[in-house]
């Protein structure tokens, strides 16, 4: 028999949702089971449309994105648990400071204690140039420098994209440009080698045309992959000094598709996410993953149809368990217009859970952060941004969410890899601009609210004579209605053995009798039940060594000449053992119930005895002799 023991506070809070309204920016929290007091949240910020989300080494995430109305870069910290610490707009003093949305998923990193982003300036001496600013983590601006091609040739052009820190420290940037050296339509990609000061060690622009480059990744190989496209989506892949060791372009079929976000893997093979046409259905659009060797390979493409209309697919990380972590939209079903996309999937992307989230207005969940305890999330709703926090595994559900399942198609052999050939053309100059930024205070305004979780305080299981006592106490039962207790032989079949309704808010007391106990090793657990239909499991307890012929074996440890073994079936034979398996008792033709085992000349240490029963089971149970 094993006894356990309650905990002294077993606090395992299955966090749920509160919203808070500010009117505003979206930062999605995805929560799981937690310690933390902190709850899950949804805010929104005015004026703002947020795209990417990134960790601070304090512990903060600050977001990046634009003013709606003004053509102004915009930055929000936040603390873990959701409350804003400040807001910035970054003004420049030389024009307008943009971005692209449609490529503006990658487009802030985090460099120690400083911020940067890839923007363009709008000027009219100057023209549009891809730029970088550097700002403190609370989004103070420190400097901002525009790239062009020689004051020779017409007005340039530059546009922003994706942007990393690779591995020794220095900017890697993916965007747009426009030379005119080869006339008005010499648009095409952009890649750049920043230093940290902003000086540039390589620059070069390809001729692809209206492809431009949104993200860009490095390898363990120290190579680095671009990618861009929202028809004919274009991978670009470059030695570390910026020169193309092969580009290709990915369609799935005939129909349009477009890549948006990459990563890569330790074995130099990436992952791309992004959305494609259906084919055969130019009305519907599908989430899209492509995995491709480090030699840009197709190793596998796989598309997710949420319903009939649009699905997207936008940042996807890799997530703590291996496999990836993707944001993105949908209109293809939720609450009504466009709806925030949370999808888990594992290495080789499966679909594990997905959920959507949203409001009636228009949502948008851009970019993604995972935490120990949490995946944080921002997006856009309006004209605004957003806040929204949800539970990470699938049956938990707050706020208007709704668990989806996708339809997953294979779509490898559609993929057509066509080899393409880029020139380089290089840019040079480099000039400096003038930048403010304005500190904005905004108060949120509660926007839903999903009642405090139950507390669980205890859960003990303990094996009796012939039964196993279950016994667990709780408080704050505000949305519970019921409790199931559930048992299993292996942790993964559960079934349900009983029920008991909640007592109310107060701190409860619950006990259940096993009465008719599984042999060998036994899990339980309780399934707690809201009133909305949500549920959350305690701890697991495990009984080990229960035995449907109710075995005794006392004194242990013995200190006498006999231990007594006592048994509720009729044994046949028992053998006495020691640690290498060496037979020092034998004992046939017992035929009874109980047995006094002589343990007098054996020496003190750790002994097995073997029982055979009447019916022809066996079993082992240990003692001691002192």
């Amino acid at each position: 028999m094993k006894n356990f023991y309650p905990d002294s506070l077993f606090s395992s809070k299955i966090l749920k949702a509160i919203a808070f309204r500010i009117f505003g920016c979206v930062l999605v929290l995805v929560t799981g089971t937690s310690l933390l007091n902190a709850q899950p949240f949804q805010k929104e910020l005015p004026s703002s449309a947020f795209y990417t989300l990134k960790k601070l080494p304090s512990g903060n995430l600050v977001a990046s994105g634009k003013n709606p109305s003004s053509e102004q870069v915009v930055t929000g910290l936040f603390s873990p648990s959701g409350n804003l610490i400040s807001r910035k707009v970054i003004k420049s003093g030389s024009g307008t400071l943009l971005f692209d949305p449609a490529t503006a998923f990658n487009q802030m990193i985090v460099d120690g204690d400083s911020l940067v982003f890839n923007v363009y300036s709008s000027s009219s001496t100057n023209g549009v140039n891809n730029m970088l600013l550097k700002t403190d983590s609370l989004g103070n601006a420190s400097w901002g420098k525009a790239y062009k091609n020689d004051s020779a040739h017409l007005t340039p052009r530059g546009g922003s994209g994706g942007l990393i820190r690779n591995s020794n420290g220095d900017y890697v940037v993916a965007s747009w440009s426009h030379s005119h050296v080869n006339g008005s339509l010499d648009y095409g990609g952009h890649i750049q080698l920043n230093k940290p000061d902003g000086s540039v060690v390589w620059s070069n622009h390809y001729y692809t045309g209206f492809i431009f480059l949104h993200a860009v990744t490095e390898s363990a190989d120290k190579s680095y992959t671009f990618i861009g496209g929202t028809s004919n989506p274009l991978v670009i892949n470059t030695n570390d000094a910026g020169a193309i060791q092969w580009a290709s372009t990915y369609r799935v079929g005939t129909v349009a598709n477009e890549l948006i976000s990459i990563v890569s893997l330790p074995d130099n093979s990436k992952v791309i996410f992004g959305s494609h046409i259906e084919p055969g259905v130019t009305t519907s659009r599908n989430g899209y993953v492509l995995k491709i060797a480090a030699d840009g390979t197709v190793v596998w493409a796989k598309s997710y149809k949420f319903g009939a209309r649009l699905d997207y697919f936008y940042n996807g990380k890799i997530a703590a368990d291996g496999g990836f972590i993707v944001s993105g939209k949908t209109n293809s079903l939720g609450a009504g217009n466009d709806d925030g996309l949370v999808v888990k999937l594992d290495a080789n992307g499966n679909v594990q859970w997905a959920k959507v989230i949203g409001s009636e207005g228009a949502e948008s969940l851009n970019d993604i952060e995972e935490t120990a305890e949490f995946v944080y999330g921002i997006g856009t709703t309006g004209t605004s941004g957003w806040y929204v926090a949800t539970s990470k595994a699938a049956g938990s559900l707050s706020c208007g969410e709704i668990a989806v399942t996708p339809v997953v198609t294979d779509e490898t052999a559609l993929v057509v890899r066509t080899a393409r050939t880029y020139v380089p053309y290089s840019y040079a100059t480099i000039s400096g601009d003038n930048l403010t930024t304005d500190n904005y205070n905004i108060v949120p305004e509660l926007m839903c609210e999903i009642a405090t979780p139950l507390n669980w305080l205890s859960f003990t299981a303990e094996a009796k004579n012939s039964y196993v006592q279950l016994q667990w106490a709780t408080e704050n039962e505000v949305n519970t209605s019921s409790f199931n207790v559930e048992r299993s032989a292996d942790g993964t079949t559960w079934e349900k053995i009983g029920f008991t309704a909640a007592k109310g808010n107060n701190k409860n007391q619950y006990y259940f009798t096993d009465n008719a106990p599984l042999t060998g090793q036994v899990l339980y657990r309780i399934k707690q039940l809201d009133k909305d239909g949500n549920y959350a499991y305690s701890k697991t307890e495990v009984i080990n060594n229960l035995s449907a012929n109710n075995i005794k074996l006392y004194p242990n440890p013995a200190t006498g000449s006999h231990v007594l073994l006592q048994s509720a079936t009729k044994i046949e034979s028992i053998r006495v053992l020691n640690a290498t398996g060496t037979v020092l008792i034998s004992k046939n033709a017992v035929n009874n119930t109980i047995y006094n085992v002589p343990v007098s000349g054996l020496n003190a240490g750790v002994y097995l005895v073997k029982i055979l029963f009447k019916d022809g089971s066996s079993e082992v149970k240990s003692f001691i002799k002192q």
